[in-house]
């Protein structure tokens, strides 16, 4: 078990981009907002002040339709803002599908802004979508992502002055908090995207100096069988020896009830999630896990 209150997790901090677009943003809604209240009152008085000051029907009949229409124009505007003001505030706490909304209504009114000639919004709109549609936002906002977090494994050591076994206990504990630490200066934490894969370097035995490439969603079975993903002619290796495959967004190493057994670490595995830099020993190969990150 580890203390509670000895790890001590760091929040991934909130983008740029997004403090950036979340205050250009809310500036716009509340103009918009106040430019609403403003044209709503505004009509009220003037229409009141024609029909009491100038005596003709048509003149009260267009300073109502004047004053009907500018209300309807400044109830839109305030809805507008008042609904934007919302999904600012929502994407800058982090939420999805506010993100999302905002990205939709932009493109729309960058259409609108196009057709009308208003090269000034036009290009307002522009840095707004580039603003929120980064990667850095995207991933601040996504669920997916949130559960990971990234802290200096080396705190966890100052903190907690343990033996090896214990820091493989801390090790598999924070990995079911679905945290990655940061373990003997590996590049981690990682998260299997489109964009991100695997790699098994194999650093000795028959496969030396090869590479295999694991994609995210995909199994791979490393064994004898002619049909393998990965194969290898060593004897000490099982027809079907071990089997990789993706498991919400990290690489999982099972054992297929293989005779001379998976190693990772120097340590016998019947599952085992692979952490970045983990060297694997499958009968007389030795392997390296690697994640790479795409761009």
């Amino acid at each position: 078990m580890i203390p509670e209150g000895q790890i001590q997790y760091q929040k991934p901090p909130r983008p740029g981009s997004l403090i950036a677009a979340f205050v250009i943003g809310l500036i716009g809604s509340l103009l918009e907002l106040i430019f609403g209240i403003l044209l709503v009152t505004a009509s009220y008085f003037v229409a009141s002040w024609i029909i009491g000051n100038i005596s003709s029907s048509l003149v009260e009949y267009l300073a109502y339709f004047l004053e009907t229409a500018a209300t309807v124009i400044g109830a839109v505007y305030i809805i507008s803002g008042g609904i934007m003001l919302l999904l600012w505030i929502f994407a800058f706490i982090g939420k999805e599908g506010a993100r999302i909304a905002l990205i939709v209504i932009l493109s729309i009114d960058l259409l609108i802004q196009l057709f009308s000639l208003n090269l000034i919004n036009f290009i307002l709109d522009i840095v707004l979508i580039s603003l929120i549609s980064n990667r850095s936002v995207a991933e601040y906002c996504n669920p997916r992502y949130q559960q990971y977090r990234q802290f200096n494994y080396n705190q966890v050591y100052n903190q907690i002055k343990v033996d090896q076994n214990v820091r493989e206990n801390v090790r598999e504990n924070v990995r079911d908090e679905k945290y990655t630490p940061v373990l003997e200066n590996r590049t981690v934490p990682y998260i299997l995207t489109p964009k991100t894969f695997a790699v098994l370097i194999s650093e000795s035995g028959p496969l030396r100096d090869q590479t295999f490439k694991l994609n995210p969603k995909n199994s791979y079975i490393i064994g004898r069988a002619g049909d393998i993903t990965i194969p290898s002619e060593d004897k000490t290796t099982s027809r079907e020896h071990a089997k990789i495959r993706d498991e919400n967004g990290n690489f999982v190493i099972y054992d297929m009830g293989s005779t001379n057994h998976t190693y990772v670490n120097g340590e016998r595995v019947d599952r085992k999630i692979l952490l970045d830099g983990d060297r694997i020993k499958i009968g007389q190969n030795i392997f390296r896990f690697q994640i790479v990150r795409g761009k």
